[in-house]
C-alpha cells in the first residue's frame, strides 16, 4: 500500500526539473532502489562446453524506483571450478517504475577454460558478479551486485573434452 501511495506522490512531483529532483534522488538512492540477481526459475546459469564452448546467463533486474530507467550496458563476470570469464551485454533496455525484466547475456569460453570447466566434479557451484550502468532522466548511475554466490550451473556437453 506504501509503495502505491509513494509512487502516485512521485508521480505528482514529476514535473519538477531535473536538477531539483537530483537533490531529492541523487545517484546512490536510485542504486538502492534497483534489484538485480539471477532469475528465480529454470536454469539461470549454464555452461556449455561443446564444440563452441559458452556461458548463458539470465538476470532478473527490477527497478523499484518512481521514475524510469535504462539500463545502458552489464558487465558480468562468471567463477566456475579455477576459471572466471567475462560477459557483456550492450543491448539498451527500458525499465518502467515498479516493473522487473528478465536479461539474456551470453559470452564464449575459450578452449582451456571448457577443458578446465569439463573436469570439475558434477556439485561445483558458480558465483558471479554483475555490474551495470543505468541511465535516467535525473541522473546516471551504476549498480554493483557483489558476488552472487551458490549458483548451480546447468552444464551442457561436459564429457565433450
Amino acid at each position: 500500500m506504501n509503495e502505491i501511495i509513494t509512487s502516485s506522490i512521485w508521480k505528482l512531483f514529476g514535473w519538477l526539473p531535473g536538477f531539483i529532483l537530483k537533490r531529492i534522488y541523487p545517484p546512490r538512492r536510485f542504486s538502492e532502489l534497483i534489484v538485480i540477481d539471477v532469475r528465480p526459475r529454470h536454469d539461470p546459469v549454464q555452461l556449455n562446453f561443446g564444440e563452441i564452448p559458452h556461458v548463458d546467463v539470465w538476470l532478473q533486474i527490477t527497478n523499484r524506483s518512481p521514475f524510469q530507467v535504462e539500463l545502458d550496458r552489464v558487465h558480468v563476470v562468471v567463477h566456475y571450478g579455477v576459471g572466471t570469464t567475462d560477459l557483456y551485454n550492450l543491448e539498451r533496455v527500458k525499465f518502467g517504475s515498479n516493473t522487473s525484466q528478465d536479461i539474456y547475456v551470453r559470452g564464449f569460453l575459450t578452449d582451456s577454460y571448457a577443458i578446465s570447466g569439463s573436469n570439475q566434479p558434477d556439485d561445483v557451484e558458480c558465483s558471479i558478479l554483475v555490474s551495470a550502468e543505468f541511465n535516467s532522466r535525473i541522473t546516471n548511475f551504476g549498480k554493483r551486485t557483489g558476488e552472487l554466490r551458490g549458483i548451480k550451473p546447468r552444464v551442457i556437453n561436459k564429457r565433450a573434452r
